[in-house]
């Protein structure tokens, strides 16, 4: 995990607070951490006796290596803890065992082909009154 969020043209955001990013489904290791972007050529990793959570502090301006056992099928998020940050985007979801899934319900209703999800109160102009620029802005509606 780098700190800072990813764009198609490939350019980041660094952040300059920390993040206590949580797993659920599992717990993982924590091979190595450092400051500044993550460049594998330089990053020391612990692969003997890395320490074992289900969550981890992501320090400000730094990146992290975690390494986790897929074998719990289903959608497993991975996310801030500090709950405005993981509204307005910082979490990814692992899809795991997908060929395990159970067979979804009749008349079940579908899932849309984007994602809808409520962020109520943090929208743009909320999170713009109360904390002003923070650097994780919404996207303009």
């Amino acid at each position: 995990a780098n700190n800072g969020d990813y764009r198609p043209d490939g350019s980041t955001r660094t952040a300059t607070e920390q993040h206590p990013f949580h797993l659920h489904g599992h717990r993982f290791w924590v091979l190595g951490q450092g400051f500044g972007p993550y460049n594998p050529a330089n990053a020391t990793l612990n692969l003997e006796n890395p320490v074992y959570r289900d969550t981890m502090t992501l320090l400000a301006n730094a990146w992290a290596v975690i390494r986790f056992k897929a074998n719990n099928p289903g959608m497993w998020p991975f996310h801030c803890h500090i709950i405005w940050h993981h509204m307005m985007g910082q979490q990814l979801v692992f899809l795991e065992g997908i060929k395990q899934w159970p067979k979804q319900p009749k008349g079940f209703p579908k899932c849309p082909k984007t994602c809808v999800f409520n962020t109520n109160p943090y929208t743009y102009s909320y999170v713009q009154q109360r904390w002003g620029y923070t650097g994780y802005q919404l996207p303009l509606p």
